[in-house]
């Protein structure tokens, strides 16, 4: 049997054996967002055809039992959510009916208003379409729609922590006057159901109007290689302390001098997660203040203070280096390099210096230095231990996927 092949704009080829789909699929010419048919009468969305994609690309979509899809949903951009970002068949297996069908209600409920976006990253470059639950077939999204709705997205203010810590407060003194001196339980216990239904609407409408849902299918190459990014960042993120800083320089070959406690510095933090962006794989990032980087499967994402911008992986500059310290805390790093000793009070010779009563030798320790260059704007890590910016700079190296 022969088969036709539709992709996201309509164009239609074929027909093509089975053998050589498979072969497309597998080299990345054929999307998962793209459709299947025999006669060109009923269409199948790619996706949902069994062992045609590599083991890194969208599984078959599962979804609770028949009775379920009772809406006018269409079933295929649901259950294509629910395989990308609920976990398909396992958010559902083993539960109870009820459990089940309270599941698939909760996420239709708070389900985006403007539908998800799937991104596909093959050798071939990267294609994106968007689903709206609505229409049968999927929309091309460009790069230029995708880039204003991602900087629209991270640059909105998360308000939900501080409207729901305002209705607590203020709704909590509301409810606890009915269990004072004259005491209203059933008034009490009708106020505090109305706080929750509140904190719940709340949580329904950021998840449908503030919430972007960016589902991400990769090709086996390309997954192994956003592996190595997070192997990467895991040499960073076992250190002992790392902390950050901004640099102002034009190129990356700095001279590095530390001066001071090095807790002076801010900490950088690698597990802040990208705001009002909900993604399928784990983003990885470093962010320190209002300063961030954040490393997609495709592209990097700056944020400096309200300002988003998307930049090419081809421009990202990186250098590492290490620098001596002499380290006059207390505290001491198990995965610091211990590179000599000094007097606190020396002479000139290095010598201690017999004058003062109170003298003792302070490590030398060896930290490493991670330079991070993007455009307009640099960042630099210094870590405790001294090798973990050469390994992140050649784990990092390898990545460079198509745009």
């Amino acid at each position: 049997m022969k088969y036709y092949v539709r992709d996201t704009k309509g164009r239609v080829a074929g027909p093509f054996s089975v053998e050589d789909i498979k072969q497309a699929a597998y080299e990345g010419r054929i999307l998962p967002s793209w459709e299947l048919s025999s006669t060109q009468e009923k269409w199948t969305l790619a996706a949902k055809v069994p062992d045609l994609f590599p083991s890194a690309a969208i599984a078959t979509p599962v979804v609770p039992a028949a009775g379920s899809h009772t809406d006018s949903t269409h079933e295929g951009s649901l259950a294509l959510f629910l395989d990308i970002f609920k976990g398909g068949e396992t958010w559902f297996k083993d539960a109870w009916p009820l459990v089940q069908k309270s599941r698939l209600w909760w996420i239709k409920l708070t389900r985006p208003w403007n539908g998800f976006i799937v991104t596909e990253v093959g050798p071939k470059g990267i294609s994106r379409a968007r689903y709206d639950f609505a229409n049968k077939r999927p929309a091309s999204v460009s790069e230029e729609e995708y880039e204003k709705e991602l900087q629209s997205a991270m640059g909105r203010l998360d308000w939900y922590v501080a409207f729901a810590l305002v209705v607590i407060v203020a709704g909590g003194i509301w409810a606890l006057a009915d269990f004072g001196e004259s005491p209203n339980p059933t008034s009490g216990v009708l106020k505090l159901a109305a706080i929750l239904v509140i904190l719940i609407a709340g949580h329904i409408y950021k998840a449908k109007r503030s919430e972007v849902f960016i589902g991400y299918v990769l090709a086996p190459e390309i997954d192994a290689k956003f592996k190595e990014l997070r192997d990467a960042f895991g040499s960073l993120s076992r250190c002992s302390r790392v902390w950050a800083l901004r640099v102002r320089a034009t190129d990356l070959q700095w001279k590095y001098t530390v001066t001071g406690q090095m807790g002076h510095l801010p900490a950088a933090k690698f597990g802040r997660g990208l705001p009002n962006i909900r993604t399928n794989v784990v983003v990885c990032g470093v962010s320190f203040d209002r300063f961030a980087i954040y490393f997609l499967p495709e592209r990097f994402v700056v944020v400096d203070g309200g300002h988003v911008r998307l930049v090419a992986y081809g421009q990202l500059e990186i250098g590492h280096d290490h620098v001596d310290y002499l380290h006059t805390g207390w505290q001491r790093y198990s995965d610091s390099m211990v590179v000599g000793h000094r007097w606190l009070h020396s002479r000139v010779n290095g010598q201690p210096d017999r004058r003062y009563k109170v003298n003792y030798q302070i490590p030398i320790l060896r930290l490493g230095v991670l330079a991070l260059g993007v455009p307009s704007s640099s960042m630099g890590l210094i870590t405790t231990d001294p090798n973990a910016p050469e390994v992140f700079r050649r784990n990092l190296a390898r990545l460079e996927i198509a745009g």
